[in-house]
């Protein structure tokens, strides 16, 4: 009998070593098949990424239109453009204006052509079209900051701007960006009476074939972009809450570098009484006879005032540092403050200094708001 009972227990515990190599087993390859997953699973990633960069590589050397893929884009430019472009090494916005220079561009060196012509390349790939709605064909330049080209006028397309063009002829002399390098800027329109915007994309490259603006119609602001940005409190200026009710998206702050940091095209400086002062190189000469408007101060070819200077940005040499030696202490701390924070970015904002009791129809007429 405890022969008997002896072999149980050993046959027992045969079986239960049986089932625990089992287990084992099962744990094994599952790990296994787990582990070969995962390996697999690298490495047809790293051959879909590796495909991936491939194909932007190929294609970031080219500029692409909107909704068109590389060679889609490419036939586009041939039908368009000349061979041989327009050099530009430079281009930036001050509000809605486009400047672009062979150089940098500064408030006293902006466009080198007295015309130029715009045509949506992506309307038709066979017609050279002009922008009749637009500037009847060509914009005749100015010497102002204000008298470029204005891109909130641009219905949605892709445009190339035309140094010149022969008559009869669908190609023309395009502007061509000379950076190595990738230079985006983007910009958003004021809303029309729907709420709808553009969004006004700025691009250029060495290895594609010219300057893009790229412009589309969107129902939205990104959260952090405004289309006012306000150094004063809201009991400041109460007439703006007529814009606010109007789709317009407004920021009030209460300092330079706030306004310098906030997204926007646009500022107004608050401050008593009722003149509105611009800076000296923008031209609201005559837009309303109603109001005194006068020109900022100069000092050393830059704007006096603190916020037209700073707020200008790139083009104005915002924050460049001048000390208290060389000039006042509000202007040396000014520039020192925008110093500090600047950011490589070539979007200057179209900047006014307005008493509080300025009329709010007076700001609609000079920053061209319709509603």
């Amino acid at each position: 009998m405890a022969s008997t009972v002896e072999e149980l227990q050993l046959e027992e515990e045969t079986k239960k070593k049986i089932r625990q190599k089992k287990r084992v087993r099962g744990v094994l390859v599952a790990v296994n098949l787990l582990l070969v997953s995962y390996f697999g699973y690298l490495a047809v990633a790293g051959i879909v990424e590796a495909v991936q960069s491939s194909i932007n590589a190929s294609e970031s050397d080219t500029l692409l239109l909107q909704g068109k893929n590389k060679s889609d884009s490419l036939a586009l430019y041939e039908a368009h453009l000349e061979n041989k472009g327009v050099d530009i090494a430079d281009f930036a916005t001050y509000g809605k204006y486009l400047l672009t220079s062979q150089s940098r561009v500064t408030s006293t060196n902006i466009n080198y052509s007295s015309e130029v012509v715009l045509s949506d390349i992506s309307s038709n790939p066979y017609t050279f079209r002009k922008v009749e709605n637009t500037y009847k064909g060509s914009a005749a330049l100015g010497d102002k900051l204000n008298e470029q080209v204005d891109l909130f006028k641009l219905d949605a397309g892709d445009y190339v701007l035309y140094d010149s063009i022969s008559d009869g002829n669908q190609k023309g002399t395009a502007y061509h960006y000379t950076g190595e390098n990738l230079r985006s800027e983007t910009l958003y329109s004021f809303p029309n009476i729907e709420g709808y915007r553009k969004k006004i994309t700025l691009k250029g490259k060495a290895s594609s074939p010219a300057f893009l603006v790229s412009v589309e119609r969107v129902s939205y602001l990104p959260t952090d972009y405004y289309d006012l940005v306000v150094i004063g409190d809201h009991t400041s200026y109460t007439t703006l809450d007529t814009l606010e009710s109007n789709h317009y998206k407004i920021k009030y702050v209460s300092s330079l570098k706030e306004a310098y940091l906030t997204s926007s095209s646009y500022c107004l400086n608050v401050v008593e009484g009722d003149q509105v002062t611009s800076s000296q190189y923008v031209n609201l000469e005559g837009t309303n006879p109603s109001t005194s408007i006068t020109s900022s101060g100069i000092y050393n070819s830059l704007d006096s005032d603190n916020a037209i200077r700073e707020l200008g940005g790139y083009i104005f040499n915002a924050g460049y540092g001048v000390t208290s030696e060389e000039t006042s202490e509000d202007i040396a701390s000014s520039s020192l403050e925008i110093e500090n924070v600047i950011k490589d970015s070539h979007v200057g904002k179209f900047t006014l200094t307005v008493g509080n009791e300025v009329p709010l129809e007076t700001i609609k007429n000079l920053l061209e708001i319709s509603k």
